[in-house]
């Protein structure tokens, strides 16, 4: 039971934490485009 409540704390603080922290859309957005055409370049590397 004691592993149960410390479970739910850390889950709880870790959404606190996210929550306080908002990334801005376009930022993300670039990020992960940029993420996913570096992505793409190495799969195609590899393929080879």
């Amino acid at each position: 039971m004691k592993y149960l409540l410390l479970a739910t704390v850390v889950v709880f603080l870790i959404a606190q934490v996210m929550g306080a922290v908002p990334y801005p859309a376009p930022l993300d957005h670039q990020m992960s485009e940029d993420y996913n055409e570096s992505l793409e370049n190495y799969l195609m590397r590899t393929d080879k």
